[in-house]
């Protein structure tokens, strides 16, 4: 397998970032980091002046970006819907609504209590906290993401970034579907 550069990953927002990297389990150094770049549309704009491999990770934002238009879907689940655009080697990963509800009802879910990662349980506090620029490299975050790692829907997210990462312009929507499926 051929890794592709990590900078060829690109999260939308400093908390997207902090867990793609930690799901990827890749260093933070400049030469190892992901693509950070600020909002939905800016993600879009960097990936359509790339011809090359990409995978944008975003909020499904109420406004989407016209280039988000030439991605045909894959798979979704509950949270996240995977699209491939349709002529190039590019990937976008939807998380709906948003990471951090995303992250609430995994939470929920896995009966875990964010108090124990020294992170509030009120949501304006919790979505306060993910907007912070520290939140990119902020190690609460990153222990609470490890702890959700057997969550259904992080297992997906995990899974579809580490094939993508891992395969680049190798990667087939057939297998990404069965990831979706719980097939592998």
């Amino acid at each position: 397998m051929q890794k592709i550069k990590a900078r060829d990953i690109i999260p939308e927002c400093y908390i997207d970032t902090n867990l793609v990297e930690t799901l990827l389990q890749i260093g933070t150094g400049k030469e190892h980091a992901v693509n950070h770049q600020k909002g939905c549309n800016n993600v879009a704009c960097t990936m359509r002046k790339n011809d090359g491999f990409a995978v944008g990770v975003v909020d499904t934002d109420k406004q989407q970006p016209p280039y988000w238009d030439e991605f045909l879907p894959i798979e979704e689940s509950h949270h996240l819907s995977l699209k491939k655009h349709e002529s190039r080697s590019q990937y976008v990963i939807l998380i709906n609504p948003a990471l951090e509800r995303f992250l609430l009802d995994c939470v929920k879910e896995a009966e875990l209590d964010l108090q124990d990662y020294g992170l509030p349980s009120n949501f304006d506090e919790f979505r306060h906290l993910t907007k912070d620029v520290d939140s990119k490299r902020e190690t609460k975050f990153k222990n609470l993401f490890k702890a959700l790692q057997n969550h259904k829907e992080m297992q997906i997210l995990a899974s579809v970034l580490t094939y993508l990462h891992c395969e680049g312009y190798k990667a087939e929507t057939k297998y990404l579907s069965e990831i979706f499926q719980g097939k592998i």
